[in-house]
């Protein structure tokens, strides 16, 4: 890969990574705020999918930040 198209890739994957995290916290935060009330089966299954939608966008995040570390290893590789 070219060094300009992967300083490219680097900044949008660095700005998805951002988006992911927000997405993350305001999730987390809203299922949180859901358990915290009284006890509802609706609200708990409510809770329930934001923390599985957590998980999966840690899960995102985790796969991001590896992609990330490869292309800076690509980088690396290419300068002279």
């Amino acid at each position: 890969m070219v060094k300009e198209a992967i300083t490219e890739r680097l900044k949008f994957l660095t700005e998805l990574i951002r988006l992911f995290f927000v997405a993350l916290l305001a999730v987390g935060g809203g299922s949180f705020g859901l358990l915290l009330g009284a006890y509802d089966p609706v609200r708990w299954s409510f809770a329930g999918a934001g923390i599985v939608a957590v998980l999966g966008l840690g899960i995102v995040i985790w796969r991001l930040i590896r992609r990330v570390q490869g292309l800076l290893t690509q980088l690396e590789v290419q300068q002279p």
